[in-house]
């Protein structure tokens, strides 16, 4: 047989928070200990957790932890790897207009080599001029070049590759010419006054030659002050040229 505390702990036990209520209004939790009554009580209100059900819990959590670390590590990484491909893209990008930025200047300066520092002028009066300049010229040809002419056997309409051309000095341009009576100046490169021996001895400068044209290249004049004494944006060509038979030569002597 239950002693009358242990049946109302039991009693307790078995009614919960609301058997308490009633047993307090019947007086009967007189005899009954309060440390007894406090723990059953706590039991009825908590679930108790067994050592290995805690142990679990702890082991459920770091796993849990160790998930989300290993996910925000995934995260940081994948991160990383997108702004070092974004950093790769706009390096390749920057390289690119470098280089595209390059290739416009190379291209405006090739174009721009292509045209001589010389002038323009309005075709009729560029044309009487030329008209103006042939006559000249031809007043300074010998008989023998006139013959040249005139027998066909150097041209005075073109100056392509191959072509026989007389090449005669202007005081006007203080240049040497290649004679043509085209619409378009024709100036001896540079390089070509030594080449057929131009300038001899003591700096006296022969007044014409006969020689083979090399290779042309069409210019303009970018200055007013140029070495052609031609008009800004005048567009002529400058001639190579190189030494021919002799016996075509002398004829020219």
């Amino acid at each position: 047989n239950m002693s009358k505390p242990q049946a109302v702990l039991e009693d307790i036990r078995e009614g919960g928070a609301t058997r308490v209520k009633e047993l307090a209004e019947e007086n009967k939790l007189d005899n009954v200990a309060h440390a007894d009554l406090s723990e059953i009580i706590i039991q009825q209100e908590f679930e108790f957790i067994s050592p290995e059900e805690q142990a679990q819990a702890e082991k459920d959590k770091k796993i849990e932890g160790l998930e989300i670390s290993l996910t925000r590590k995934a995260q940081r990484d994948n991160q990383s790897m997108l702004n070092t491909l974004k950093e790769q893209l706009a390096e390749v990008e920057r390289k690119n207009a470098q280089l595209d930025s390059e290739l416009r200047e190379a291209n405006q300066k090739l174009k721009m080599n292509m045209m001589c520092s010389i002038a323009t002028m309005e075709p009729a009066e560029s044309l009487k001029q030329l008209q103006e300049e042939n006559m000249m010229l031809k007043q300074q040809l010998s008989r023998s070049m006139t013959s040249l002419i005139s027998t066909g056997k150097v041209s005075v309409t073109s100056a392509d590759k191959g072509d026989i051309v007389l090449v005669v000095w202007s005081d006007e341009h203080n240049n040497y010419q290649v004679y043509h009576e085209g619409t378009v100046l024709h100036f001896l490169h540079t390089e070509s006054i030594s080449t057929l021996g131009l300038v001899e001895a003591g700096g006296l400068r022969k007044k014409h030659i006969t020689s083979e044209v090399v290779e042309k290249e069409y210019c303009q004049a970018k200055k007013a002050e140029n070495r052609f004494r031609v008009r800004q944006g005048t567009k002529f060509y400058r001639v190579k040229c190189k030494l021919v038979e002799k016996t075509v030569d002398n004829l020219a002597r």
